[in-house]
């Protein structure tokens, strides 16, 4: 191959990986959710579609873990996941997945091996999960509010699609 035929595949190869990392760039920046032009979306989605079907079933439940705290005198409330989920889904690339992550991992783990889950669920003592879930919890806490954030309870409530719900708090 002559010198000339090496640069035309040179940059021919590098102009593929700069649109490459343009498109996909463009694909995950939280400026342009879903204000991409199609070809970009068929670009994308043929390299990087998953049917998470193959991998996870679909959620069967919906979390919500609720803290309960007390910073200063007084004792406040907040829902930890719905916001958490909603910055995630805002910028992709903030940050937010990988506690994001622990605590829904936490919870399932919880969830799956928890002896309260039938028939009465309500206080969890000694479970290692659950003091797992709220000692981060409690980190996660005081990274958002300062350190004179200290968690009182965390309640988690656990919404099943086909069923009641259930409750477990510490």
């Amino acid at each position: 191959m002559t010198e000339k035929h090496r640069k035309v595949v040179l940059y021919a190869g590098l102009c593929l990986l700069f649109f490459h990392f343009v498109f996909v760039g463009w694909y995950v920046s939280p400026f342009s959710r879903k204000h991409y032009p199609a070809f970009v979306l068929t670009y994308v989605s043929s390299f990087f579609h998953q049917n998470w079907l193959l991998f996870a079933p679909p959620p069967s439940e919906n979390y919500y873990l609720f803290a309960f705290y007390a910073q200063g005198d007084s004792l406040k409330k907040t829902e930890i996941l719905g916001p958490l989920i909603s910055a995630h889904e805002r910028n992709r690339l903030a940050g937010h997945e990988a506690i994001l992550t622990s605590f829904v991992n936490h919870i399932h783990y919880f969830e799956k091996t928890t002896t309260q889950r039938y028939p009465l669920n309500g206080p969890v003592k000694g479970d290692r999960n659950f003091e797992m879930l709220r000692h981060s919890l409690a980190g996660y806490l005081k990274y958002l509010y300062g350190k004179d954030a200290r968690l009182q309870r965390c309640v988690l409530y656990v919404a099943p699609l086909n069923e009641k719900g259930r409750v477990y708090f510490d």
